[in-house]
């Protein structure tokens, strides 16, 4: 018998499973054990996120041509091959802002192979989340988070039930949406200490100064230029540029706009320390509820801690546990397994998820 993990979409009839496949809510779908068959072989495509662990007895499958497989994969490690592209797509990203500065216009060529070159080798929304929990460095922020925040737009785009269209110009303006910044002289941008309300202003001009660079553009659509645009307006009326609310908001922006936010407060910057993953969302939950769309914010809430079910989390009670089921209503409180008991956090109140802890293979317990 050969034991792997592969992606869910390598999955063939002829394996046998080697632990539980469950769904985003952390419930059991396919037990351990399982042989898998054509008809389970449609349900775990359908419904598994991240690489399953199989055994293949079957002599006829080979393992080297099974697409996804991996030799030496992990579930938290990246591909070289989405390494490699996630390194291009932001050295395009550079390349195309350098060029602004220097005083030549955009060419949306290049901002179209960069979401050519990054969307060939990300798959589903595990490969956009390992992606971007697996890079983060101080270095070149500008240039990463545009890549992060066209990822992480396009993966709550597919979430929310877009069509191909508009997943494809939600990723465009998630690369598109800091174009502005270029205008901006760089020592504001990297600048340590407190803004002065004059530099303030100026890094907020980013949105206008984006819009006009891409407003006369045939080849770029008039959501993709909104977004640019609007991307800072919030539901109450208190973004910028325009102070837009509620439906005088883009859907892009709205979108870009939950993007912008979580990549930002989950990245290092020169003069701010990231937040770990669970205060960030609750944070955006408890205090951004009314400022950015709440369908769109709930359903990125629950879907980015689905993610996280199999992982060991930090309690703020010094307590460590696996993650082992979301509740979609409040999906902050899951249940968290710490050794052999399970604590459901919606009862425990005063019970908070920390610190998703990366190395979690030193955190395993064995049972008694």
């Amino acid at each position: 018998m050969r034991h792997i993990y592969i992606t869910a979409q390598s999955c063939v009839a002829g394996m046998l499973l080697t632990e539980d496949i469950c769904t985003q809510a952390g419930a059991c779908l396919i037990p351990k054990g399982t042989l898998i068959t054509e008809d389970l072989e449609k349900k775990v495509k359908r419904f598994r996120l991240k690489p399953i662990q199989v055994e293949i007895y079957d002599d006829s499958i080979s393992v080297e041509e099974i697409r996804g497989y991996d030799r030496n994969i992990d579930k938290r490690q990246m591909s070289a091959e989405l390494t490699t592209s996630y390194a291009e797509v932001k050295q395009e990203v550079k390349e195309v802002l350098d060029a602004i500065n220097s005083g030549k216009s955009l060419d949306s060529r290049n901002v179209d192979h960069a979401l050519v070159n990054i969307r060939k080798n990300v798959h589903d929304s595990f490969d956009v989340l390992k992606c971007i929990d697996s890079i983060r460095t101080v270095d070149e922020y500008t240039y990463a988070h545009c890549v992060n925040v066209s990822l992480l737009a396009m993966t709550l785009a597919k979430w929310l039930g877009y069509d191909e269209q508009r997943v494809e110009e939600i990723a465009k303006a998630g690369l598109l949406h800091d174009i502005g910044k270029a205008k901006i002289d760089a020592t504001i941008l990297s600048k340590k200490d407190s803004l002065s309300p004059e530099e303030f202003e100026e890094i907020k001009n980013h949105t206008t100064y984006g819009y006009r660079m891409v407003e006369n553009m045939f080849d770029i659509s008039k959501g993709i230029k909104m977004a640019v645009l609007m991307h800072h307006e919030r539901m109450d009326g208190t973004g910028y540029p325009l102070g837009a609310r509620e439906n005088q908001i883009h859907q892009y922006a709205k979108v870009l706009a939950i993007a912008d936010v979580y990549d930002a407060m989950t990245s290092d910057k020169v003069y701010k320390k990231r937040k770990s993953v669970f205060e960030v969302l609750r944070y955006m939950q408890n205090e951004m509820a009314n400022i950015l769309d709440r369908i769109m914010l709930n359903v990125f809430i629950e879907r980015i801690v689905c993610h996280y079910i199999g992982d060991y989390v930090m309690l703020n009670t010094g307590e460590i546990g696996e993650l082992v089921h979301v509740n979609p209503l409040y999906p902050l409180k899951p249940i968290v397994k710490v050794q052999n008991i399970f604590l459901d956090l919606f009862y425990e109140k005063d019970t908070e998820l920390s610190e998703l802890l990366w190395d979690y293979s030193k955190y395993m317990f064995t049972e008694a």
